[in-house]
């Protein structure tokens, strides 16, 4: 067993301790300590590293490169996690709040959600997790040829009213027929 003594956690193997101490919630309780307890710590993880020298030592333990986001006061080891902050709505919220209602509504307008389709052949419907993206529609029907998009959920009740006034002309004009 491998133990994190700032954090409080144990792992049972070290690359599930290595993994633990470059994570962000590792680094912001080793952000807290002070110098001296900083070289106890660093002491003691080296001496774990040392009676496990068949592990591959990593440098990556404290982390040089932070990236620091300073308007929501929150930083990041990564990269990919900072960028994936700066495009969430809270961050452009608080970068700039004199525009939050413009940013909220193009945030709901560019949000892509799941379409529903159907299987002409099947009549099974694709809905919820199951269905495509709104951006990857046309990807999809272009490689099942035997999807279309299910309107069942949006037709206008005015439609479905003249569609069944229709067919009840039709049924009429086929009841005539049949008479003749």
């Amino acid at each position: 067993m491998f133990t994190c003594t700032l954090c409080n956690r144990s792992f049972k193997t070290m690359f599930s301790m290595e993994r633990h101490l470059n994570c962000n919630y590792h680094y912001k309780n080793y952000e807290k300590l002070d110098s001296d307890n900083i070289i106890i710590f660093d002491k003691y993880i080296e001496q774990i590293r040392k009676e496990n020298s068949s592990f591959k030592k990593k440098e990556t333990f404290i982390k040089k490169t932070k990236f620091i986001c300073k308007c929501c006061d929150k930083s990041y080891l990564n990269e990919k996690c900072f960028l994936k902050h700066t495009e969430s709505l809270k961050h452009k919220v608080k970068e700039n709040p004199t525009n939050k209602d413009k940013i909220v509504q193009k945030s709901n307008e560019s949000s892509d959600k799941r379409i529903p389709v159907i299987n002409r052949k099947t009549m099974i419907i694709k809905y919820g997790k199951n269905a495509p993206m709104k951006s990857k529609l046309s990807h999809f029907l272009v490689n099942n040829p035997d999807y279309d998009i299910h309107m069942g959920y949006t037709i206008d009740k005015t439609l479905l009213i003249n569609i069944k006034d229709k067919l009840l002309d039709i049924v009429k004009f086929i009841e005539e027929e049949i008479k003749k």
